[in-house]
Parts: C-alpha cells; structure tokens; sequence
C-alpha cells in the first residue's frame, strides 16, 4: 500500500468518525413563559395520620406537566410526573412550612450534521458532527410552591376539653407549646373569663332587650301583661270622659 492510499484511507476514517460538542439551546421568553403557565397550574392537597398522639402528613400534588420536575428541599429528592400526572409524598410533621420548587427537566437531545460530498467518482453522506443540546429552559426554576401544615393539638381529647369541644383551645389543629398542666389551666381560665364576659352582657342589656328576652323565654306572661297594662289604660281613659261628661257645669 502506498503513502497515498495510506492518507486516503485516514481521511475516509477521520470524515466517518462523528465530531461531538455540547450546546446550550437558548430559553427564549415564550418556552419560558409557557413552562411557568404550565407550573402555575400545579395543585396541592395534604392528608394525615393520626397514631399514638402524633400526626404524620403526605403532600399531594397533581396536574403535573410532563415537562416539569418537583423537587422536595427537605428530603432532598426529586420527581417527575407518572401515568396520572400526580405526586405523593409523605414523612411531613405538623405546623411547619415545606418548599417544593418546580424546575424545567433536565434532559438532553443529541443532533448529528452530515455532509454529502463526492469521493472518487461516488456521492457519500458522511456524518460531520454530533452536538449534545440542552433542550431550551430546562433546569430553570420555574417557581416555588410553600405548603404550610397545620399545628395538632395533642391535648384536645384530654378530660378538661369534654366540656368544651368547641372551644378553639380544644381543637384538633390548635398551635401552643403548653405542658399539659399549663393547657388545663389555660382552658379553665379562658373559658371562665368568657362566662364572665356573658354574664356581663346579659347585665347590660337594655330594658327592651329585656322584654324581649322576657317574651323568647316566658311570651305567656309578657303577653299577659301586655293585656294588663292596656286594659288598664283603656280603663284610666274611660274614666276621664266620663267625668267630664258628668262633671260640676257651675251657674
């Protein structure tokens, strides 16, 4: 073989052996403003379980874009949409606030540029370069979603809250640091001070809403009165022009 066919084989293989380089595909502001619209449209919901005194919540998420990627900062973890485009994620405590970002997904596509060009007396396509491309905003932070959970009150089903299920101290979802001791003591408290508050109002009130007090408790006895005290009017009147009628007419 002689030097020429040797340099005319090392171009072929050189011409034949792909060039790769990465490229960043640019985010232009419509792809970005579409992946955000799609982020917007992201819900959330929570669910718990309550056992032995505790609560442990899952966070739901749906109308996920393929797309897209929720990431969890506080495991550390990332996801992607599945077949029902919804995520569950559980081992949440009460009364904190999580960030979930949403994020353009990673991936890359690889395009290949060939040549055609005539070696010898043939026309061959020969591929020139391979270029690995970040599709446009992937990676980008679309935006983040915070899910505050509420605070469980691990003393609502104590003895001290039968008397007062309504009571917003003896709620299930109630934030305080109380020892049991200091919460018995505060629903006492509060709800002592409360009756007083009724008591007070109850003095108060005007004599009209008295009456009507009177009448929603006892209306027998207001009406009866009310039949008294007109009678009684209708009475004092007749007597009046009576004794006008008959009266002393002088000389």
């Amino acid at each position: 073989m002689n030097k020429k066919h040797q340099y005319l084989i090392v171009v072929i293989i050189l011409l034949l052996t792909p060039i790769f380089r990465v490229e960043a595909a640019e985010c232009t502001n419509d792809n970005l403003s579409l992946l955000k619209k799609w982020a917007a449209n992201v819900n959330y919901d929570y669910d718990y379980v309550e056992k032995d005194n505790q609560v442990t919540f899952k966070i739901r998420f749906t109308n996920l874009n393929q797309n897209i990627t929720l990431k969890d900062r506080y495991h550390n973890k990332t996801y992607t949409k599945n077949n029902n485009s919804e995520i569950v994620i559980d081992g949440f405590a009460d009364g904190q606030t999580y960030a979930f970002e949403l994020i353009a997904s990673d991936a890359e596509e690889t395009v290949i540029y060939y040549l055609t060009q005539l070696i010898g007396d043939k026309l061959v396509t020969l591929p020139m370069e391979g270029v690995n491309r970040t599709l446009s905003c992937q990676g980008q932070n679309l935006t983040t979603i915070y899910v505050t959970l509420p605070k469980y009150n691990q003393f609502y089903r104590q003895p001290v809250c039968d008397a007062y299920r309504d009571h917003k101290l003896c709620s299930k979802w109630y934030k305080h640091d109380l020892t049991l001791e200091e919460f018995t003591k505060e629903v006492q408290k509060t709800v002592a001070k409360e009756e007083e508050k009724k008591e007070e109002k109850v003095v108060d009130k005007t004599i009209v809403e008295q009456i009507i007090q009177l009448y929603q408790d006892r209306p027998i006895v207001v009406i009866g009165g009310v039949i008294v005290v007109i009678g009684g009017l209708g009475l004092l009147i007749f007597l009046i022009k009576k004794q006008r009628e008959t009266g002393f007419e002088g000389w």
